[in-house]
């Protein structure tokens, strides 16, 4: 485990044999260095570097013959043009959302791709929280909470994600998996900033193309811009990727917090 010359950013050594990501941490341990200590840490070469260019090039090949589309339906696998402004939180954002709700709907090649890293990822975080959440079946049976594998780019030119922040349940546990070389694919900025009894924790220059982010899901974070001096451009491949599990719980209702701002993390 090493400290960084920040105090609230830890990387720690993994390892992907098997099938199966690892840590020199015992699970029990890495949870309470996230949850307990509040320190933002990155397992560094979680998933092979070879393995998430090929996941980041499967999904930029998908979207490429996939039409985009107007909205999410949390039920299948689409693809959007964000520019928006969240409702909730008046949060900022500009990115490329690629969603994936229904991997029996993928082709044989790009489901075992997409399988390849998301799974690992899935007993991973089920492990760290000692939760059993499933991707979703369908149809999704009713008052069950399934994974909502999302794969986001930003493009250089300027794309980015506001400041913002989520409940702690049912999350817990966030996972930021970097699918692009740090200075190859982007060059600057668009990297998760955190924000921790007041001070700023960057992850830029320590976030690297397979290694993975993990933080308490209620501390309050925004991912600079990406490559601000270059031209934007929607269909350009270059910038960073990242795989991301959040959980999607049709049946839940955000806490009065959401619309208030986050909470003292205790």
């Amino acid at each position: 485990m090493v400290q960084t010359d920040q105090k609230h950013l830890i990387e720690v050594a993994g390892s992907f044999q098997n099938g199966e990501i690892t840590t020199e941490l015992s699970f029990d341990e890495l949870r309470k260095l996230v949850l307990d200590d509040i320190k933002i840490t990155i397992v560094k070469n979680a998933v092979p570097a070879e393995l998430a260019a090929k996941l980041r090039d499967a999904v930029w090949a998908w979207n490429q013959k996939t039409p985009l589309s107007e909205a999410d339906d949390f039920v299948s696998n689409k693809h959007r043009h964000r520019c928006l402004v969240s409702k909730l939180q008046q949060s900022p954002y500009l990115f490329h959302d690629h969603t994936f709700d229904n991997f029996g709907e993928l082709d044989e090649e790009f489901r075992s791709i997409m399988l390849s890293v998301y799974e690992p990822l899935r007993k991973f975080w089920n492990n760290l929280t000692q939760h059993n959440i499933e991707f979703a079946q369908h149809p999704v049976p009713s008052g069950t909470p399934y994974f909502h594998p999302q794969i986001t780019h930003y493009p250089v030119g300027g794309s980015f994600f506001g400041r913002h922040w989520h409940d702690l349940a049912p999350q817990y546990v966030g996972i930021i998996l970097s699918l692009s070389k740090y200075g190859v694919d982007y060059s600057s900025g668009s990297n998760t900033n955190f924000e921790i009894d007041g001070e700023i924790v960057r992850t830029e220059g320590h976030h690297d193309i397979g290694d993975m982010t993990l933080f308490r899901y209620d501390v309050p974070h925004w991912i600079s811009h990406s490559d601000a001096a270059e031209k934007f451009d929607w269909y350009n491949k270059r910038g960073r990727w990242v795989a991301i599990l959040p959980i999607y719980d049709p049946w839940a209702v955000p806490t009065e917090h959401m619309a208030k701002g986050p909470q003292p993390a205790k």
